[in-house]
């Protein structure tokens, strides 16, 4: 029974990988597309609104793709996995000049497979799924005093954009060259650990990924009403919540 097990966490650990690396390349190849587009994103702010869902609903399509496909990884090759991606993430911000397509392709996918990875590590070790409801509100505490504080740390990072570059994956706004941060790695570790978590207690897989997708959306929706940076994990943990009231 171990070798089919076994088998089954190298495939699961390969696919997320291999997506990782390709969610990084695309990004790459459409920040150098999108300047070639004509897209009316300064002159009509319906465009600038498109150019946002765009942009916002690419990333999310990632961060969900990584969160199914960790799922079945095993805790040791998720830790390796994080660890490594912590480290590649450490030397980028030693040595690489400010953001450009290559590095924000890169950061993308060394964030996604970092972060899924964390993020299915810890999903795995959750004993009981009444669980994940205190997680939903620890992480959306943490999140919203995290935006909206002053000395919070995503305040702190957003204050500067080459650094926030390398805690957030971004996307190209349709039109232009610009590759804003739109969601950051605590999303991606989230995304994951809810996954993981669902998975492990067999929690209906239908209501799960409707919750994370849902979540989601409300996000950008809610941003797209306020036109400020929102907290993307309230969203993320009520959806869980309604989904898994059990």
């Amino acid at each position: 029974a171990d070798a089919p097990a076994r088998e089954t966490s190298a495939r699961a650990h390969a696919a997320s990988s291999l997506a990782a690396v390709l969610a990084g390349a695309a990004t790459w190849g459409l920040s150098a597309a999108s300047p070639l587009v004509a897209w009316p994103i300064d002159t009509s702010p319906l465009a600038a609104r498109g150019a946002f869902v765009l942009a916002f609903g690419w990333v999310a399509a990632e961060v969900l793709t990584l969160a199914w496909l960790t799922r079945g990884a095993s805790p040791v090759r998720l830790g390796g996995s994080a660890l490594v991606a912590a480290a590649a993430r450490a030397a980028i911000a030693v040595l690489r000049s400010p953001p450009s397509p290559p590095s924000i392709a890169l950061v993308a996918a060394i964030l996604l497979a970092g972060g899924s990875s964390a993020g299915a590590l810890v999903g795995s070790r959750i004993q009981h799924p009444g669980h994940l409801g205190v997680v939903a509100v620890v992480s959306s505490v943490a999140d919203i005093v995290s935006v909206f504080h002053e000395s919070g740390p995503t305040a702190q990072l957003a204050e500067s954009t080459p650094w926030l570059s390398l805690f957030a994956i971004g996307a190209p706004m349709l039109g232009t060259s610009d590759v804003p941060p739109l969601l950051g790695v605590g999303d991606v570790v989230m995304a994951a650990l809810y996954a993981t978590a669902a998975a492990r207690f067999a929690l209906p897989e239908k209501r799960t990924w409707m919750a994370l997708t849902g979540g989601r959306a409300s996000a950008m929706v809610a941003v797209l009403v306020r036109e400020i940076a929102l907290p993307a994990l309230p969203f993320l943990g009520l959806a869980m919540v309604v989904a898994h009231p059990e």
